[in-house]
């Protein structure tokens, strides 16, 4: 996984993890030292810390600007916070039996065995799908048994 999505992603299942009080005591020392690695990193950049602040409260707003604001500020690159994000990860996907697909460009979030992220304007397909017709788009209209010239 991407070290941005990654962090990102621990961030927003520790918050939520954290707020449901589903998150046990080690897990959420993991989430309050990313939390605190990523505030030093940040450390003099305004916009950066009002970012990873406002994450918490509307993730799907402030991603960009805190995904932004990791990789500006080198957060991808430093080992300490990428391991902690692996680690609260591992935690959390042992605590619950629960992994996650994030699709980071609609903010999708599919959780639990067999899951399934389609995102905003997404189509997500299982099981035999042999002669099928899938029409996506805008304006787009599928008339089944009719002829095309009445």
């Amino acid at each position: 996984m991407d070290p941005v999505v990654m962090i990102t992603t621990a961030l927003k299942l520790g918050a939520l993890g954290l707020a449901a009080g589903t998150l046990e005591e080690g897990g959420g020392d993991l989430y309050r030292s990313l939390k605190g690695r990523l505030v030093k990193q940040f450390h003099g950049k305004p916009e950066a810390e009002l970012a990873l602040v406002r994450y918490e409260e509307k993730p799907e707003v402030w991603q960009a600007p805190l995904q932004e604001a990791i990789l500006e500020s080198g957060a991808a690159e430093d080992n300490e916070i990428v391991q902690l994000a692996e680690a609260l990860l591992a935690l959390l996907k042992q605590e619950s039996g629960v992994s996650a697909v994030v699709n980071t460009g609609s903010g999708a979030i599919a959780q639990g065995p067999g899951a399934v992220a389609a995102g905003e304007r997404g189509v997500a397909i299982s099981g035999d799908v042999n002669g099928s017709v899938i029409v996506t788009g805008d304006g787009n209209r599928v008339d089944a048994g009719r002829d095309s010239d009445s």
